[in-house]
């Protein structure tokens, strides 16, 4: 999963504009906002809940500790909904709340409008906020890879479902080393 919600990019890693009320040091924003209200979201990476509750100015706000050894928290804040407990192991991309963020609801914290606020961490869990797309993910395929894979099934599927009575090793063999090349970027 390359993203936590199915929507909308919004307010970039960084972003900063004169009087704005972020609270990190150079008044810049220190996450990643998604234009989502109400939608199920989740994380980029599998791993263990830390916290899960109402957070100043994040609101409604559920962080979890990433398996892999790289020391990564992730961060979901503005939630109109939490659906984790702290100690709960979660999937990557399992839903574990819904996105809110509308000023004046339950959890929108300092929200002047429906999103969620993606935050990574490095470090420890409280610290030094890094950009979410700068995270390199081991194990994570890009929207263009699952739609190869994807249409090598179909293909293989269409292939095996034919009008053909028998199918030879040999051919089925080359179908899947296509898909495989395919998937590489050799093809």
């Amino acid at each position: 999963m390359n993203r936590p919600v199915d929507a909308p990019e919004g307010i970039p890693f960084g972003w900063f504009q004169a009087g704005s009320v972020y609270p990190s040091p150079d008044k810049s924003h220190r996450g990643k906002d998604w234009l989502a209200v109400k939608q199920p979201c989740g994380f980029r990476e599998s791993g263990v809940i830390v916290f899960s509750g109402l957070l100043g100015e994040l609101g409604s706000y559920v962080q979890m500790q990433a398996d892999s050894d790289a020391g990564r928290f992730w961060g979901l804040a503005h939630l109109s909904r939490r659906d984790v407990a702290v100690g709960q192991i979660v999937a990557a991309g399992e839903a574990v709340g819904l996105t809110g963020g509308v000023p004046g609801e339950y959890g929108a914290g300092l929200s002047d409008g429906p999103h969620l606020h993606e935050e990574c961490r490095v470090g420890w869990q409280w610290g030094e906020r890094i950009d979410p797309d700068s995270v390199v993910l081991e194990n994570a395929m890009t929207d263009k890879q699952l739609e190869t894979i994807e249409q090598a099934f179909w293909d293989l599927k269409q292939y095996l479902e034919g009008p053909q009575t028998k199918v030879r090793r040999a051919d089925l063999s080359a179908k899947l080393l296509t898909a495989v090349r395919k998937l590489k970027g050799e093809e």
